[in-house]
């Protein structure tokens, strides 16, 4: 299940980085041709441009050439353009402005298109003397009407770095967020993994710690039981010894018959309470009325309780709950047992029931209390606060409770006695 939950998210993090970098790169794609697109547009004004000024001044004839090599060069300067200038249909330049440079970082706009113009404009090259503005050959003046015939093509040169820095700073940024999602992805893979496993070594500690907490507790439950049927044992083979005497009277002999019986019946009952602690059943769940239980539990002590001149208050309204009838009864019995042997003569049992939606039975008597010795460690086997007793009964409760969901705990009554509340939360 662990190798499976690994691979499946390292399949996921494979996915979702590769999502990421198409992504990017797809952004990246766009972004790259929607630049190229607007150089390609800005080129098309440009040559429109070019040509347009070209063709106004060849309205007249004679044309002015000193005012078109101005116009063109003030196109260049306004262009931010290194070279701009009219090819010839041989390529020779008629008239150019800058100087063409060559390497990378460069933009050329070469338009190989014939540039139409009136026929009756066109006219023979002559040379002529005179000045000419610094941007017109001096082997390329011209007669007539002042341009020759074979004008072909229109050269613009720019520096593209912009275009490139734009390009360039955004495949900086496509490699950035898509290396830092990647990133984000493997922490996040990598987190989940450690955690998982942290919990998956949490688990184990907390499995392993239980483990040892059961083998000390069932060593302990272990030591007690074989201290508590050591004597009854020893009992029965003292009365036996006695009844391999043939002398014996018949009234001795039933009398240790019938101690052989009762010790025998106490090492049943310690087997018995033995097996519930260790493997303790799992609850069979019925619906309980608890104030009915805890009336015919308090029938069952009423006996021993009126020879001590006690009684037993039952406070409460109905409360239903789902548990294991013959469990709950065990548990309230050992519960109100225990606070029996507690109250001095004349003594009181209190047993209050209250529902709503944190319900919980609280069983307090006024004697002694508990001893502050002994309080940390109340419910566990073979603690006793009284002479005679297993320690047994309030384990034994705290079991079932937990096997139901509950919890029991002890607090001490408000000026004496003792209070045992076993909460039951949601029910």
């Amino acid at each position: 299940m662990k190798k499976r939950y690994t691979l499946l998210s390292l399949a996921l993090l494979v996915l979702g980085t590769g999502l990421v970098w198409v992504w990017q790169y797809g952004q990246y794609r766009r972004f790259r041709q929607a630049e190229l697109d607007a150089a390609a547009r800005y080129e098309q004004v440009v040559f429109a441009a070019l040509t347009v000024s070209l063709h106004r001044q060849c309205r007249r004839v004679g044309a002015d050439l000193e005012n078109l090599a101005a116009t063109f060069a003030d196109m260049r300067r306004r262009l931010d353009a290194s070279y701009l200038g009219v090819l010839r249909a041989d390529g020779r330049p008629f008239l150019e402005c800058g100087t063409l440079a060559s390497g990378e970082g460069c933009a050329v706009i070469d338009r190989s298109c014939p540039i139409e113009l009136p026929a009756h404009l066109v006219g023979p090259v002559v040379e002529e003397g005179g000045s000419q503005e610094a941007c017109l050959r001096p082997d390329q003046r011209c007669g007539g009407c002042g341009l020759p015939p074979d004008l072909a093509r229109l050269r613009l040169q720019y520096p593209a770095r912009r275009l490139q820095e734009k390009v360039d700073r955004e495949r900086r940024r496509f490699v950035l967020v898509s290396g830092a999602a990647t990133l984000a992805f493997l922490f996040i893979f990598l987190f989940t993994l450690s955690r998982r496993r942290a919990l998956g070594l949490r688990e184990e500690l907390a499995a392993a710690a239980e483990r040892v907490r059961s083998l000390e507790f069932l060593s302990r439950l272990g030591a007690g039981l074989a201290h508590e049927t050591k004597n009854p044992l020893g009992s029965i083979r003292g009365f036996g010894e006695m009844l391999r005497r043939r002398d014996l009277p018949v009234e001795e002999v039933r009398q240790a018959a019938k101690r052989i019986v009762d010790e025998t019946d106490r090492i049943v009952s310690r087997l018995d309470e033995f097996l519930l602690l260790s493997r303790p059943a799992r609850p069979r769940r019925e619906r309980v009325d608890l104030v009915e239980l805890l009336a015919d539990l308090g029938q069952m002590i009423r006996p021993e309780l009126e020879a001590r001149g006690g009684r037993l208050d039952l406070e409460g309204s109905a409360l239903v709950v789902s548990a294991d009838r013959e469990q709950v009864r065990r548990l309230f019995l050992n519960l109100l047992v225990n606070a029996l042997e507690f109250i001095e003569r004349e003594g009181s049992i209190t047993v209050r029931v209250e529902g709503g939606e944190s319900a919980r039975v609280v069983v307090a008597d006024d004697g002694p209390g508990v001893e502050a010795s002994i309080r940390e460690t109340l419910f566990e086997p073979y603690v006793s606060g009284r002479p005679g007793g297993t320690g047994l009964g309030l384990a034994i409760a705290r079991r079932i409770a937990r096997e139901h969901g509950w919890r029991i705990r002890y607090e001490p009554g408000a000026e004496k006695g003792t209070r045992m509340i076993v909460e039951m939360g949601d029910r």
